[in-house]
């Protein structure tokens, strides 16, 4: 049995899809750490209103969460602040936060914010785990370089 919140509301059977502007998430409960589909936009809205339940399946869950953003469509700051808060109950608890699948744009932000090494999965059986490998780098843009001003 899953359990789906809506913007931090639980939906009504038949209504799981999101409004393209909303975000949703689907806890499946019982494992290890509890995966969580997140699907929409992650912005300061959703975030604020997703936060309780995700604390709340942090508290619930075994040894963390693991975070499957794969159809997410869009995450600021304030998404990174969520996850930033949630990884911070996580350590108070003993406990980690993962994300297991992420477009792109958000992987990008998660690099350029310095945080994506906090929410790498744990490696299997004791292996050596993966560095990063999304080439995330930021190319020299043509412009002269400023001239030093002293």
């Amino acid at each position: 049995m899953t359990d789906t919140a809506l913007c931090g509301r639980p939906t009504s059977r038949g209504d799981d899809a999101p409004h393209p502007s909303q975000a949703a998430m689907t806890r499946v409960p019982l494992q290890r750490l509890a995966p969580i589909v997140m699907h929409g936009e992650l912005d300061i809205r959703t975030a604020n209103e997703l936060r309780p339940d995700l604390l709340r399946a942090l508290t619930h869950s075994q040894d963390g969460l693991d975070l499957d953003f794969g159809a997410l469509t869009f995450c600021d700051c304030s998404g990174v602040n969520l996850l930033l808060a949630l990884h911070q109950q996580a350590q108070d608890e003993g406990k980690r936060i993962t994300i297991s699948s992420a477009p792109p744009a958000v992987e990008r932000i998660l690099v350029l914010t310095c945080t994506r090494d906090l929410f790498m999965p744990a490696p299997v059986n004791g292996a050596a785990q993966p560095a990063h490998t999304t080439d995330h780098s930021v190319t020299k843009d043509s412009r002269p370089a400023p001239k030093n001003r002293l």
